[in-house]
């Protein structure tokens, strides 16, 4: 080879190797041993060694005892199928610091086929590396909690719909495995009864309009009974991408059913036998008051009459009772409607005011109303409504002592009408106004006067107020006075 050949040689070799030594990525050339024969300034400058240090090392001393192994055989596979492969490693840096690396090994053999060396271009990964790290760990904490818990955690995309994540508590809900629900994006509508497929339809649909949905369907397991889930869902949208997913839970709650069915049943046997009681009491209490009348009308000079007001009291009390869980039981029946009429506000008031005059006159009460010269209509059960009214004055003039007053008053809104009872009485401590609408109300006292109450007044009152489509409020502070607050619909 001629000197001129010689030199057009090493120009070419000069100019390749400033080529490598200009690339970002790590350049290297090694023996079968992994003995560096070539590294690039950047592989340099990434290991922290002049290159006179590095030729002539093993590069597979930088990797970690336990790993060694593994990176011989992946060379032994090159070699023997010729394959250029990607594949990443930790790395123990000169300096003690760990980093991971990707390389790809090219192998270089000579005319014979016997493997000469490999070639190899790396890159720096650790920083991707450790935050593949980090999610890692952080799912498995994830998963962690997520079997600890009984709901099933969910994850899907949108557009179209399809499940990328659904916690372990899934297969003890449904019978199938998280996996069926990933790669069978139709499982959920396969799995759900049939009569509430329209159900769950709509209420994925109403996710994408209004962002959230909590509903209960009756879904058919992969073995056994069928069972009711409760499903709720909320959207989720990427800022960044723009893309939106859906996140939701899904709870067995067929036990809690089952526990709900059997309440409601039992309470409605309860309503039904105390009804069917009421009702049957209610004529011998009837006939009881009758003879209280006729011994009175018999014998008014008696020295009994005495004994015989008190039985009649306390049949009037009984009676009272009798008549107030007829009507609620009456409200409660599951196809209860109040047949309606459009009814003047302001003479229902005055004819309800009218009954109590002489109560209140009695108790020097100053009894009153502020009604509107123009006349507003509701449409109202009249005999039920009725019912409020005498309800609300009735207790007003109970619990309000002597020279208080009692106030009546109709309002006009723009949509609806107003009407307050307000009175100047002892008000409801604060403790009882939490309970004052319950039935059976543990705010029930006895009046001023020693007045009775059977606690169900207010949960009638505030039951035909709301089957009326209006509302009822209070606001009350103690030895000041209370008022309840009405408002209706009005009509035209």
């Amino acid at each position: 080879m001629g000197k001129k050949e010689e030199l057009q040689i090493r120009q070419q070799k000069d100019f390749l190797e400033a080529v490598l030594n200009a690339q970002q990525e790590m350049i290297c050339r090694f023996l079968p041993d992994t003995t560096l024969i070539f590294v690039n300034q950047a592989y340099c400058r990434y290991m922290g060694q002049p290159e006179e240090k590095l030729l002539g090392t093993k590069w597979l001393s930088f990797i970690p005892q336990q790993n060694q192994e593994t990176i011989l055989k992946h060379l032994a596979h090159i070699a023997k199928t010729s394959k250029i492969i990607n594949y990443q490693h930790e790395v123990l840096m000169p300096n003690g610091r760990k980093t991971w690396q990707q390389w790809t090994d090219i192998p270089i053999f000579d005319k014979s086929g016997e493997l000469q060396e490999f070639q190899s271009v790396g890159i720096d990964i650790t920083q991707q590396k450790n935050a593949e790290l980090l999610l890692e760990a952080e799912r498995l904490k994830l998963n962690s909690i997520l079997k600890t818990i009984d709901h099933a955690v969910w994850t899907a995309e949108t557009n179209p719909f399809r499940l990328t994540l659904i916690s372990d508590p899934i297969t003890q809900i449904t019978g199938y495995n998280p996996e069926e629900f990933v790669t069978d994006p139709a499982l959920i509508l396969k799995m759900v009864h049939e009569s509430d497929h329209d159900k769950i339809r709509a209420d994925f649909r109403k996710v994408y309009e209004e962002g959230f949905f909590s509903t209960e369907i009756k879904i058919i397991p992969k073995k056994g009974q069928e069972r009711f889930i409760q499903y709720k869902a909320w959207l989720i949208k990427d800022i960044e991408n723009g893309k939106t997913r859906i996140e939701g839970i899904a709870s067995d709650v067929s036990d809690r059913r089952k526990y709900e069915e059997k309440l409601i049943a039992l309470n409605q046997s309860k309503d039904r036998i105390m009804a069917t009681v009421a009702h049957d009491l209610r004529n011998p209490i009837s006939g009881i008051l009758g003879l209280c009348n006729m011994l009175e009308q018999k014998n008014p000079a008696s020295e009994n009459l005495f004994y015989i007001d008190l039985i009649r009291r306390s049949s009037q009390t009984a009676l009272g009772i009798m008549e107030e869980l007829l009507e609620v039981s009456e409200m409660e029946t599951e196809n209860y409607q109040l047949t309606k009429q459009k009814v003047c506000l302001n003479d229902l008031i005055m004819e309800v005011l009218e009954h109590f005059k002489t109560d209140a006159l009695e108790k020097q009460i100053d009894l009153s109303a502020d009604i509107p010269e123009k006349r507003l209509f509701a449409d109202l059960n009249l005999k039920k409504f009725s019912r409020v009214l005498e309800n609300l004055i009735s207790n007003a003039l109970k619990f309000t002592g002597e020279k208080g007053k009692v106030r009546l008053s109709l309002e006009e809104k723009a949509e609806n009408v107003l009407i307050m009872v307000k009175d100047t009485g002892i008000g409801i401590p604060k403790e009882l106004q939490h309970f004052l609408f319950e039935k059976f109300s543990r705010a029930k006292r006895f009046g001023l006067k020693g007045e009775k109450t059977h606690g169900l007044g207010m949960y009638i009152t505030k039951q035909i107020v709301e089957m009326h489509g209006g509302t009822i409020s209070f606001q009350s502070k103690e030895h000041k006075g209370t008022s309840f607050f009405i408002q209706l619909q009005k009509s035209a």
